[in-house]
């Protein structure tokens, strides 16, 4: 009646599997991150151009940091919406790089 080794403790299996399931619960909760982001990203509506045209119209310099803290946009947003306002003619281009964009009301 020799027996072999025994498989490993239980407790260090339960371990396993209730890490395995933390892992499931964590890659479902960025899955679920990563669709609100892209949603968030893709609206752009006229009432918060709006909004964005009266903030400007008391503003000397904008950037799209100064935007989007006044509106409680990410600056992705702001930025897209500052590319909306001088298409519609109430900002003129001051300055421009690759990250930047400075503007004033018209």
């Amino acid at each position: 009646m020799g027996g072999g080794k025994g498989g490993k403790p239980l407790s260090i299996a339960e371990k396993r599997q209730k890490k395995a399931m933390e892992e499931q619960l964590k890659q479902q909760l960025r899955k679920s991150e990563q669709r609100d982001r892209k949603t968030q990203t893709t609206i752009l509506d006229e009432s918060l151009v709006d909004r964005a045209s009266k903030e400007v119209s008391n503003l000397n310099i904008v950037t799209p940091y100064t935007l989007s803290s006044k509106l409680g946009v990410s600056i992705g947003i702001a930025r897209s919406i500052i590319k909306e306002l001088m298409n519609q003619g109430k900002l003129k281009l001051v300055s421009k790089s690759r990250r930047v964009i400075i503007a004033t009301a018209t």
